[in-house]
């Protein structure tokens, strides 16, 4: 189990009271030179995506808004082939996947190939995310 963080009221006042229960995500493993370096296309792709919404809003967009850093490092090891699959990535919603998805998933089928990473099926990315899940689990 993972330990329950608790700020303190001085540490963020904005903290609801649901989110201050959530346990503190465990490590991740750093990500292979090639999950890297599609990593780093997709942080491309989604600082042009916030800058299209820019536009579209007339108000500013932050990348992270499109999708925060450790959903982007999910994305470039779990690679998704298709929006099923995006959906089953921690931080893709239904809203997220719908906005951004296309563009996200497209980066994935033409770079990754490229890189000897192959897009994979929502069954084998629940599969992963899965075995995933029972790894941070053990002790």
């Amino acid at each position: 189990m993972h330990p329950i963080v608790t700020p303190s009221p001085s540490e963020d006042r904005r903290v609801t009271p649901h989110r201050a229960l959530m346990p503190a995500p465990p490590p991740e493993a750093p990500l292979s030179e090639p999950e890297r370096a599609l990593y780093d296309e997709l942080s491309r792709t989604r600082r042009v995506l916030a800058q299209e919404a820019e536009t579209e809003a007339e108000q500013r967009v932050p990348a992270y808004h499109v999708a925060p850093n450790a959903a982007l490092r999910a994305l470039a090891r779990l690679r998704p082939a298709d929006l099923d699959g995006l959906r089953l990535v921690r931080g893709f919603g239904p809203a997220r996947a719908e906005a951004y998805g296309a563009a996200l998933i497209g980066v994935v089928h033409r770079v990754g190939p490229s890189l000897g990473l192959h897009a994979r099926t929502a069954a084998e990315v629940r599969a992963l995310v899965h075995a995933t899940e029972q790894e941070r689990e053990s002790p």
